[in-house]
């Protein structure tokens, strides 16, 4: 049996990129051949660029493109990008649409594939609906980003699901919006990235600290005085230096160190050896968890559903704050995570979607004898 992987693994995102590697990875435990569609060509220092003409993202681009740092970034994703069983590279969606791969079960999953409000050359691609209905198909922790779409959205979701033998999201809101649609039961599991222990994460990190000394590590995507307060309160409750993992060329904030040439492996290392985190990321709370460090998450827009559905999951949503008071109270209050709990719920949830996972997937294997394999 060979498993065809559909899903965002290309991008330069540490969170895309970790939890495709972590989805090949779990079905390779199981014995089974898989590989990651490779959908689009290698991004290379595209990823750093805008299309955008204005007089800012010009400067913004000259930046990225005489800035050494970037280029090592870059390579390094490149390079963890390739160590990744990938098919033969795909010049372009239509390529796809045009001559769809070969496998026994296709599986789409996870990241936010099925976010509808992003713009890709075929909308509903990660839906598979270039497929005959005779294909396998298989979702595993998708994710639509945002669960609050409109009604009239409703029958074009039951149309592109029913395909599916096997649904699994990512977050709550998933599973109430696929009822909603389409009246079918999806399962909620974990995020790939959460699959994996912290001693099979640290197997893909260098060894040695890549910052010598305590510190806190700052990962997120705000860029708002109200972030940059939260962040300066909680260096200045811990009297520790802020460590900040590059999400974009530049920042508006001023850190101890601002690290910009991070790929996946540096990423892996700087959440492994924090003293304590600061995240409004989804993966950054997943590392976080992961890792079994105190961290706090900030509030942020419409990311708090994937974050929220994560954090009910062990019991902490109180982590979340919105300004440098709250902080303060949580500080007093709850400074520490109590991870006998949390871990015990985490390792719970965790065999339970491999279970999900594997039963999926062997459910329609011919091949006897394939066993769960130590990882």
């Amino acid at each position: 049996m060979k498993v065809g992987i559909y899903t965002i693994h290309a991008a330069h995102n540490f969170g895309a990129m970790l939890q495709a590697f972590a989805t090949q990875y779990i079905i390779k435990s199981f014995g089974i051949d898989v590989e990651i569609v490779n959908d689009h060509p290698n991004e290379k220092l595209n990823a750093y660029l805008t299309n955008n003409i204005s007089l800012k993202s010009v400067i913004k681009n000259l930046y990225a493109l005489i800035n050494p740092l970037i280029w090592i970034k870059s390579k390094r994703f490149r390079d963890f990008h390739k160590s990744m069983p990938l098919s033969k590279k795909y010049k372009s969606i239509n390529d796809i649409y045009k001559n769809p791969p070969k496998y026994d079960i296709h599986l789409v999953g996870s990241d936010q594939v099925w976010n509808i409000e992003r713009k890709i050359d075929k909308q509903y691609y990660y839906f598979l609906d270039f497929l005959p209905r005779n294909e396998i198909c298989i979702s595993y922790a998708s994710s639509f980003g945002n669960s609050n779409v409109s009604n009239s959205v409703y029958p074009l979701l039951q149309q592109l699901l029913s395909k599916f033998n096997k649904l699994s999201v990512r977050e709550k809101g998933g599973v109430k919006l696929i009822k909603r649609a389409t009246g079918l039961d999806a399962t909620l599991v974990l995020d790939p990235t959460l699959l994996l222990t912290d001693e099979q994460w640290s197997k893909f990190s260098s060894t040695s600290p890549i910052i010598k000394g305590k510190y806190i590590l700052y990962y997120g995507f705000d860029k708002s005085e109200n972030c940059y307060q939260i962040i300066k309160s909680l260096r200045l409750s811990l009297q520790l230096p802020i460590v900040a993992i590059s999400v974009s060329t530049t920042t508006p904030y001023k850190f101890d160190k601002f690290i910009q040439a991070a790929g996946p492996k540096e990423f892996i290392n700087l959440f492994k050896h924090a003293f304590y985190i600061i995240t409004s990321s989804f993966h950054g709370v997943a590392f976080s968890v992961n890792f079994q460090k105190n961290f706090i998450v900030m509030q942020h827009g419409t990311r708090m559903e994937r974050i929220e559905s994560l954090l009910d999951i062990i019991g902490q949503r109180k982590r979340i704050v919105s300004s440098a008071q709250e902080l303060k109270e949580l500080l007093i209050n709850d400074k520490n995570i109590d991870y006998q709990k949390c871990s015990r719920l985490i390792i719970e949830t965790r065999n339970y979607s491999i279970r999900w996972l594997k039963n999926a997937l062997l459910e329609n294997d011919q091949t006897k004898n394939i066993q769960l394999i130590n990882l």
